[in-house]
């Protein structure tokens, strides 16, 4: 039996660190057209849909051909919403509307323009034949985070110890594991573990799909939309 799957854009009006950047012009054309024509590009998505309080962003996202079949509650548009109870009520209303239960969400957010369809594609594939709860894309982390620390007594207090008292002021980044962080790009779950559990990621059945650099911008300040900007001029 086809497993049957959900994908959703989540696009908020009240972003604090870029005012309305969803709807903000990248590469000749809003943030969020960016996601949903590569999304609408996928042979695997079953239902791609946008979630958003917001009038606007509604009308932009159908003009690049997203289906908007209800608006969010504001009170699911908040800072401090988290995105399980976003998911969870997008899934709900889709639900009723299409009279299909769906086995597999995928969150896609607009915030990380630059994902093509194989990174999605290949994403669920990997989800289903490796038989994971939840997995999500992944970038190398260039800086080892054993060269973090707090600020404790006016002195440089480590955050996480290498081995049994290495002083990791004498290591070279070289000499350290590789240390991989989420893109935020990708990020597909079965739905019952977001129902049940109210999660999106099971850190204990949890895959991963590595993404290459030029796709890992995740826009969050006006700089990181300076970024993108050079990055979409260069793939223009």
């Amino acid at each position: 039996m086809k497993l049957k799957i959900l994908a959703v854009i989540p696009a908020r009006a009240g972003s604090k660190g870029v005012p309305r950047k969803n709807t903000k012009m990248l590469g000749g054309r809003p943030l969020l057209g960016w996601s949903i024509i590569e999304a609408k590009k996928s042979k695997l998505i079953d239902r791609l849909i946008l979630s958003t309080e917001d009038e606007e962003i509604a009308e932009v996202g159908k003009s690049f051909g997203v289906d908007v079949p209800f608006i969010r509650p504001k009170e699911l548009a908040g800072d401090k919403t988290h995105t399980p109870e976003i998911l969870i009520h997008a899934l709900n209303e889709i639900e009723k509307i299409d009279r299909i239960v769906y086995d597999i969400i995928v969150l896609l957010q607009p915030t990380v323009p630059f994902r093509k369809t194989e990174h999605i594609d290949k994403a669920i594939l990997q989800f289903i034949s490796e038989k994971f709860d939840s997995l999500i894309t992944v970038k190398k982390q260039d800086y080892p985070p054993w060269w973090m620390f707090k600020l404790e007594d006016k002195k440089l207090s480590t955050v996480f110890k290498y081995g049994n008292d290495v002083n990791v002021f004498n290591m070279e980044r070289q000499e350290f594991p590789d240390i991989y962080k989420p893109n935020g790009s990708v990020y597909v779950t079965k739905t019952v573990l977001l129902r049940e559990n109210n999660q999106l990621v099971n850190q204990k059945s949890c895959g991963y799909l590595i993404v290459e650099d030029e796709f890992q911008v995740n826009i969050d300040t006006p700089l990181d939309f300076d970024v993108a900007e050079s990055i979409a001029k260069r793939m223009s």
